[in-house]
């Protein structure tokens, strides 16, 4: 069995638990199913980018209630993440009834309330899971992927490609991270199309409704800083207007001695910035190789990089942080 059809089957094995729990259990499953969930890399991703501007329960609740009935938004994906809202506002209520509560207060007064709850709001989120495995379409997770991998087996080889000729190291490495999603499932990573605001550096799925947003930026700790980084996120936010998505990607290859912090509002990982539409996530890759011993290296200069700095729209003094 190959290790996505083994998540596979081990996530219906969790779903189907759901279901034949005592109703007073639900809550606690449904705990035990989101543990699952954090602990596998893949289904974490496509967490994390569900969790991206997600409704507010009370305002969507007590429309509901209002009209005693389920009211589904425009899109699939719109639907899934009101799911997840309705399932994370239930972990967090600390009553064990609260799904029984809110399938009587959109109008459900037939035997099997929480059934009601699980059908209508579990499983449309636990099948946008299910189907996306099969997908391998995570791209949170293939960027992850893609940074794991660039530092533990391809640092060395990655670091030359910069430093052979670093005017151009840059897009070198943007195409070798499109290299990357394409052998995983990610389709047409297309470097730099045109939009509105200029060229993003990947642009994939393009032909399809769901285009994904990738800018990749380099880290050298002197010419390409943090006003090199913060062109790059304000880039992709013009970017993600232009294509209208609401979740982007910046990569950035560190290439230097320098160890580099984010220090941001939201403390989750991997680094994100949300503001009241969008979510740009941060996955910095470390590709810097040094040949000498780690007991001979001095401890590395901290970089830091605050939410400030990279929503600002005025170039800032490069200072430096220790």
């Amino acid at each position: 069995m190959t290790l996505n059809r083994q998540i596979r089957h081990e996530l219906q094995v969790r779903k189907d638990r759901l279901f034949k729990v005592d109703t007073r259990a639900v809550i606690d499953e449904l705990k035990l199913f989101f543990f699952f969930l954090r602990s596998k890399p893949l289904l974490n991703g496509l967490l994390e980018e569900l969790r991206t501007n997600l409704p507010d329960f009370e305002t969507t609740y007590n429309s509901m209630a209002a009209k005693q009935r389920i009211i589904l938004p425009a899109t699939e994906k719109e639907r899934v993440r009101l799911c997840l809202s309705f399932l994370e506002h239930c972990m967090n209520s600390g009553k064990d009834d609260e799904p029984f509560q809110i399938a009587v207060g959109v109008g459900f007064y037939g035997n099997g309330s929480t059934h009601f709850f699980i059908e209508q709001f579990f499983m449309p989120f636990y099948e946008y899971l299910d189907q996306h495995i099969e997908d391998l379409s995570a791209v949170l997770y293939v960027i992850e992927k893609f940074k794991l991998r660039s530092q533990w087996f391809k640092r060395d080889q990655l670091f030359k490609l910069y430093n052979s000729d670093t005017s151009t190291g840059e897009a070198k490495l943007d195409k070798s991270l499109r290299g990357f999603l394409f052998d995983n499932g990610i389709e047409y990573p297309f470097s730099s199309p045109a939009s509105d605001s200029g060229r993003a550096d990947i642009v994939a799925s393009l032909h399809t409704p769901d285009p994904v947003i990738i800018e990749v930026k380099v880290f050298d700790g002197t010419t390409r800083g943090r006003n090199h980084i913060r062109k790059g996120f304000r880039q992709i936010n013009e970017y993600m207007t232009d294509y209208d998505k609401d979740i982007g990607y910046l990569v950035i290859f560190n290439v230097c001695d320098k160890k580099l912090r984010f220090s941001l509002n939201c403390t989750d990982k991997p680094h994100r910035i949300i503001t009241s539409t969008k979510t740009v996530f941060i996955i910095d890759v470390d590709i810097y190789h040094d040949i000498t011993p780690a007991s001979q290296r001095p401890q590395l200069e901290i970089y830091e990089i605050t939410e400030a700095q990279l929503l600002s729209m005025v170039d800032n003094t490069e200072i430096k942080h220790r």
